[in-house]
């Protein structure tokens, strides 16, 4: 590890503040924190055609629905390359996950501009725009992947300004905390008193070691045990209440 990469780590380490179990049970909330993928944008409808595809390709037949909504269940919010090589080893390929990333290049970057927001995403955005409440965006993709997918909605990622963290920021992603760390730091705000919005049991669990409030909107699909940990569980964000968090006050506790 490199001095550069120590500083870093200690850096985040020391923003953290306070750790998961002493979290404030006060509620109110002065800034918002937003996973990309699921939770914004319906990007893992597409990802799902990806896997398929290429699990038909590697080994001749379909994998079973209920094993492949499992193994999707537990690729939500990781990284691409823990991803690809959860995927060979639970369908038995001993190659490297570079290869399959490899081989979905062309096909993701042709479908991921296509992804659609999704429901309540661009309302709960606009009307925290609106009300000057702090936002970041912290997401496993990287820089690269994160431009492709919000291509075709610049103007409503544009509500973020700069405030956008990704997998190039930091050296490690979701389970752990320094992708909502950083997005914190970003906006100057301590992390006991961010309220991160996730879908996956990853970014709920990174959220909590940060020491943060986490809102999680799981997918349709995926067991809400999994994201039991989170202080509210939703169906969408239409159903997200800011009077609950006191998201508009301008007396915050910090």
């Amino acid at each position: 590890m490199t001095n550069a990469q120590k500083q870093h780590i200690l850096m985040l380490r020391s923003f953290r503040g306070i750790d998961e179990n002493r979290r404030p049970m006060n509620q109110s909330v002065r800034a918002a924190i937003f996973d990309l993928d699921g939770l914004l944008l319906d990007t893992e409808r597409l990802y799902d055609e990806v896997f398929r595809e290429y699990i038909v390709l590697r080994t001749g037949a379909p994998m079973e629905e209920k094993a492949f909504l499992a193994m999707r269940a537990q690729m939500f919010g990781a990284s691409p390359l823990v991803n690809a090589n959860r995927l060979h080893a639970l369908i038995g390929i001993n190659e490297p996950g570079e290869c399959f990333l490899e081989w979905r290049k062309p096909r993701i970057t042709e479908m991921l501009p296509k992804a659609r927001l999704l429901p309540g995403a661009e309302s709960l955005v606009r009307i925290l725009a609106r009300k000057k409440v702090p936002m970041a965006i912290a997401t496993s993709s990287d820089r690269g992947f994160y431009t492709l997918k919000t291509g075709s909605h610049r103007e409503f990622f544009s509500l973020f300004g700069n405030h956008i963290v990704t997998s190039d920021d930091v050296y490690n992603t979701k389970p752990e905390p320094d992708l909502f760390l950083m997005a914190a730091a970003h906006l100057s705000i301590p992390p006991r008193t961010c309220l991160v919005f996730e879908d996956a049991p990853s970014g709920v669990e990174a959220a909590l070691r940060a020491g943060m409030r986490v809102v999680a909107v799981p997918h349709p699909q995926l067991d809400r045990s999994l994201v039991a940990r989170a202080d509210e569980v939703l169906d969408t964000l239409e159903q997200f209440d800011p009077a609950r968090w006191n998201l508009f006050s301008q007396n915050a506790s910090v």
